[in-house]
């Protein structure tokens, strides 16, 4: 597979299931593009996200799915599902991080979620992960830098604001962040051995 073009937007990192946790041997394709991935009709295929994955406001909302989990019949999951005839689990969940993903945690809406993981099987063959935006913050760091003078200078805004300071706090926040994502794809990898992971 080759390397998408400097203009590509979307792009999606492929770890071949007998690839290590920390991505050697990765490779990188518009995400238009398979690139080569074994799957087949039938295949089981997880996905677990963020409200990225979940897509609250695509459409009728997934049926029995969890309150506040924003899982939308139209979520790319449920697109790709189609398209390539997979058996789909769709764990996503509106406001989650990736060490949610791993471990469970309870959500600022105040649902505790179960850990996405849980989802997988040793016959799992697709596995995408469409998240960390949560993880640093970025949705609140939005918010508070667009909020007018009056309300920015509220004691709560300001506090929180303390989280981005400087550049060293949100260095850590991206480094906590690198180590969730591979202790997530270590996890993947001992529960279904066989999948190809799109990240």
């Amino acid at each position: 597979c080759s390397s998408p073009p400097a203009t590509a937007i979307f792009k999606v990192a492929i770890l071949p299931h007998d690839s290590p946790a920390q991505g050697a041997g990765s490779r990188r394709c518009p995400a238009e593009q398979t690139c080569g991935m074994a799957v087949r009709s039938g295949d089981g295929y997880v996905a677990m996200g963020s409200s990225f994955a979940a897509g609250p406001g695509l459409g009728a909302a997934v049926q029995g799915a969890p309150k506040y989990s924003g899982r939308s019949e139209l979520n790319y999951p449920h697109l790709v599902a189609a398209e390539l005839d997979l058996r789909l689990s769709d764990a996503s969940f509106s406001g989650a991080t990736i060490v949610g993903l791993l471990q469970g945690e309870t959500l600022p809406s105040g649902v505790a979620m179960a850990p996405q993981v849980n989802a997988l099987t040793p016959s799992t063959k697709l596995v995408t992960i469409t998240g960390g935006g949560n993880d640093v913050g970025y949705i609140s760091r939005i918010l508070q830098g667009s909020l007018p003078a009056p309300l920015s200078w509220l004691p709560s805004v300001r506090g929180a604001r303390r989280e981005f300071d400087t550049p060293a706090q949100t260095d850590a926040k991206f480094a906590g962040l690198d180590r969730a994502m591979r202790e997530l794809v270590a996890e993947v990898r001992r529960r279904s051995p066989p999948a190809e992971i799109a990240l």
